[in-house]
C-alpha cells in the first residue's frame, strides 16, 4: 500500500485544439471551472512547465470513460513533444474502479523522477457516450509518497444543501495518520510539504496506488483542518491530517 501526495507546480499553455472553454481553467482548484471541448474529435493541449523535476501527470474531474485513453508526451523542446521525438511517449486509460459522473482519474507516473519543460496530452475518445469532453484540473508535479495510511481511517461526507431548489453537491472527506517517518525525513521532506498545503491549496491525494478503488478513493482535495505532526521518539514521526474534496 503507498500513499500519494502530488501538489501542482505552475504551467502556461502553449497550444490547444476543440477547447470552447478557457484553457486557464486548467489550473484553477475550483469545480465549475472547467475546460471543455466542442467534439470528441482531435483534442489536445500543450503547455510549458517550469522546469523543475517531476514524476507524475494527472488528469482530475473529467468525463472520461473506460475505454477513452490519453497521450502523454514530455520533453525539453516544444517541438518535441508535437512530434515524434519526445523523452517519455506513452498511452494510458483510466485508473482503477468505477468513476463517479464527470469525476474520472486518469494518472500517469514516471518511472524516473526527471526535469521535462513541454508536455502535450492528446485524447482518444469516441466511445464518450457525451458530446464533448470535459477536465477541472491538469495537475502535474513531483509527488511525496509514503506506505500508506494508518489504522483507523475516518472518512466524512459534507454536503452544504440547505434548499432542496439549490443542492450542493457532497465532498467526500478523509480523516487520517501517516506514519513511520524519521527525524531527517520529516523535517526534509513532509515539513516543507505541509508548509505548501497548509494555505488550502488543492493537491492530489491517492490513498492507495494499489487499491482496486482508487477512482473513489483519490481526492482532488485541500487541507481544511490544522494538521498536527509528533514524535512518538527521537525518530518516529507521524502526521494527523483530514482532507476535504475541491470537486
Amino acid at each position: 500500500m503507498s500513499t500519494l501526495f502530488l501538489p501542482p507546480i505552475p504551467f502556461s499553455v502553449l497550444a490547444q485544439s476543440g477547447g470552447v472553454t478557457p484553457t486557464s481553467n486548467l489550473l484553477n482548484d475550483e469545480k465549475g471551472l472547467v475546460w471543455r471541448t466542442a467534439n470528441l474529435t482531435g483534442n489536445y493541449i500543450a503547455v510549458q512547465l517550469d522546469g523543475s523535476v517531476i514524476d507524475t501527470v494527472a488528469i482530475v474531474g473529467s468525463n472520461l470513460v473506460a475505454g477513452n485513453t490519453v497521450r502523454i508526451r514530455l520533453g525539453s523542446t516544444q517541438a518535441a513533444v508535437e512530434g515524434s521525438s519526445a523523452a517519455i511517449d506513452v498511452t494510458i486509460g483510466l485508473a482503477a474502479g468505477t468513476a463517479d459522473t464527470n469525476e474520472a482519474l486518469l494518472f500517469y507516473k514516471l518511472a524516473t523522477p526527471a526535469a521535462h519543460s513541454f508536455l502535450r496530452v492528446d485524447f482518444t475518445a469516441a466511445s464518450n457516450p457525451d458530446t464533448f469532453l470535459e477536465f477541472s484540473r491538469l495537475v502535474v508535479g513531483k509527488s511525496v509518497i509514503c506506505d500508506g495510511v494508518s489504522a483507523g481511517v475516518e472518512f466524512g461526507y459534507d454536503n452544504q444543501t440547505v434548499s432542496s431548489l439549490d443542492r450542493e453537491v457532497t465532498k467526500p472527506m478523509w480523516k487520517f495518520t501517516v506514519s513511520g517517518f524519521t527525524e531527517a525525513t520529516y523535517w526534509s521532506l513532509w515539513h516543507p510539504l505541509m508548509k505548501v498545503l497548509g494555505d488550502k491549496r488543492g493537491f492530489l491525494f491517492i490513498p492507495d496506488l494499489q487499491s482496486d478503488y482508487v477512482q473513489q478513493q483519490a481526492l482532488f482535495c485541500y487541507i481544511n483542518s490544522t494538521s498536527k505532526g509528533s514524535a512518538t521518539n527521537s525518530d518516529y514521526y507521524m502526521l494527523d491530517i483530514q482532507v476535504q474534496s475541491l470537486l
